[in-house]
């Protein structure tokens, strides 16, 4: 049985499972030795997915959310997840973590009052050690055109990424993501703000 810590704002996820079932359902289908989860919040995709994959990246850098998504994945005795307590953009160093009143949308591009210092890492540190990965899960509010920036040169080894996308950076993802030989499908239009899209590679 599946455990969730009970102190966790999990909900968030479960509504999107239910609200979103093509997004949970291109992510739950998946299969395959390498999931890298970018934005894992308290873990929800992880929980649902950690047997369809041999190892699970799950890169947070909200530390309030790093207790609850280590938490989660120790109720469940869950042993092929590698937390990243980092947040991705486009050069390693350190950033600001803008924190929002839901922890769900905390952000390293939309400013607010409060904040913390995390580490950054790009994509490419973390797709370099791996000679494919299926499937790569990407929600940073805000940040995903410089978190697709900084992977260029190894977005060649990714099967699948799905990504929830402002409306003014959806265009130059799209130039960058089919020159690199992926397919775009919109899993979710939500209007004037933000899809979510999935890309398919030609492996």
């Amino acid at each position: 049985m599946l455990r969730i810590n009970l102190f966790s704002s999990i909900k968030i996820q479960f509504f999107t499972f239910r609200t979103f079932s093509r997004v949970y359902d291109v992510i739950r289908s998946t299969r395959g030795n390498i999931f890298i989860d970018i934005g894992s919040f308290e873990g929800g995709y992880v929980l649902f997915t950690y047997k369809n994959f041999k190892k699970i990246i799950a890169v947070e850098p909200s530390p309030d959310n790093l207790q609850i998504l280590e938490k989660n994945i120790h109720l469940n005795n869950i042993n092929n997840v590698e937390i990243v307590n980092k947040a991705v953009s486009l050069k390693r160093g350190r950033v600001k973590l803008y924190l929002a009143d839901n922890p769900y949308n905390s952000s390293i591009v939309f400013e607010s009052n409060r904040y913390v210092e995390v580490d950054a890492i790009t994509l490419n540190e973390l797709l370099l050690p791996y000679n494919t990965i299926d499937l790569i899960k990407i929600d940073v509010e805000g940040a995903e055109l410089d978190v697709i920036k900084s992977g260029i040169s190894q977005l060649h080894k990714v099967k699948k990424i799905v990504i929830e996308v402002r409306n003014q950076y959806e265009s130059e993802i799209d130039n960058i993501l089919i020159k690199e030989g992926f397919k775009k499908c919109v899993l979710e239009d939500r209007g004037h703000e933000k899809n979510i899209l999935y890309y398919v590679g030609e492996q």
